[in-house]
């Protein structure tokens, strides 16, 4: 099945996963579509900011969840994680990730290979992104394998047991 043309963002809807950055950069590219997951305190003051390009679900399944990231251009992350499970589902999905550089998605997101990072939490730098990440051919299935099995539970527990040893 083809690729659709949107990008995908899979969130709470707070202030700090920062999706108002997401709205400001598409409100610049109207020739991109954006579908965000998720819902909490910021739902309706989102709605209202953002541009006829930008779509919102929220209670989806997660068959449906996984349709979305395998369909989607790439995973938007414009937050900084601790980690960054959802990186890793996209990965999962093959789905590239745009993430800020500056968060635990680093640990996942092998850059042009598996997504792109911009440098700034600002609309402009996620634009820059976006334009970067439009540029690279992506074979994220290539990649995926080796991005999974790095964070797999034999080398969790492997990873663990060495730890407790030193």
């Amino acid at each position: 099945l083809p690729i659709y043309e949107f990008y995908l963002v899979v969130a709470r809807l707070e202030p700090y996963k920062k999706i108002e950055l997401v709205l400001e950069s598409f409100a610049q590219m109207k020739d991109k579509n954006c579908l965000i997951v998720g819902s909490c305190s910021q739902d309706e003051q989102l709605k209202a900011k953002a541009g006829g390009n930008i779509t919102f679900l929220k209670d989806i399944s997660d068959a449906k969840l996984a349709f979305l990231y395998s369909k989607a251009r790439a995973l938007i992350m414009p937050q900084e994680e601790d980690f960054g499970y959802t990186a890793l589902e996209a990965t999962f999905f093959n789905c590239p990730v745009i993430s800020y550089k500056h968060s635990g998605t680093a640990e996942i997101i092998m850059d042009e290979k598996t997504g792109v990072f911009f440098d700034q939490q600002t609309a402009e730098s996620l634009r820059a992104a976006l334009e970067r990440f439009a540029s690279v051919p992506y074979n994220v299935s290539s990649y995926t394998k080796e991005v999974l099995e790095r964070f797999s539970l034999p080398v969790f527990l492997d990873t663990v047991t060495r730890f407790k040893q030193n």
